[in-house]
């Protein structure tokens, strides 16, 4: 029950689930912020995007930064594959918008201990393709308190 209808994902059960409660608890500790009218990019697979959106939604309350969810079709290994760790660079580039402040993208989208994507661009080739001023490695357990410290900085 207390995984309700979301499939395993990653070969791990509750995935999503997990993420959703971190995220609203992190919202709850989080004083708002002005946010300077910051343009912040949140990079995602397809199958992420409705979950993320409602998330971020909920965040711009908090907020005073345009927030935007981008969520990325995979061309590179093809259109079946929407989960945001097969994620790649060259697919960001091509479809995220440009000149955002901050781009956050979650750490499963990179090679481990690396700042690569899996088709070898570096999150500073990225960046700078997409004209972006910062990119931020979030952790994918939902919180969001980094990421609003960056939104202040």
């Amino acid at each position: 029950d207390y995984y309700g209808s979301f499939p395993q994902i990653e070969n791990g059960v509750g995935l999503v689930a997990d993420f959703l409660q971190n995220f609203d608890e992190s919202l709850e500790n989080l004083q708002k912020t002005g946010g300077n009218g910051k343009k912040i990019v949140f990079i995602t697979g397809e199958s992420f995007k409705d979950i993320l959106t409602d998330c971020i939604k909920k965040l711009s309350q908090h907020t005073g930064a345009d927030l935007k969810v981008a969520a990325i079709k995979n061309y590179f290994f093809g259109g079946a594959v929407t989960v945001s760790g097969l994620v790649v660079g060259r697919d960001i580039v091509e479809q995220a918008p440009k000149g955002g402040d901050i781009y956050v993208v979650p750490h499963n989208m990179l090679k481990e201990f690396d700042n690569v994507f899996l088709d070898g661009m570096s999150t500073d080739g990225v960046l700078a393709a997409l004209n972006g001023k910062k990119m931020l490695i979030a952790a994918s357990n939902g919180d969001f308190t980094e990421i609003m410290e960056c939104i202040n900085d």
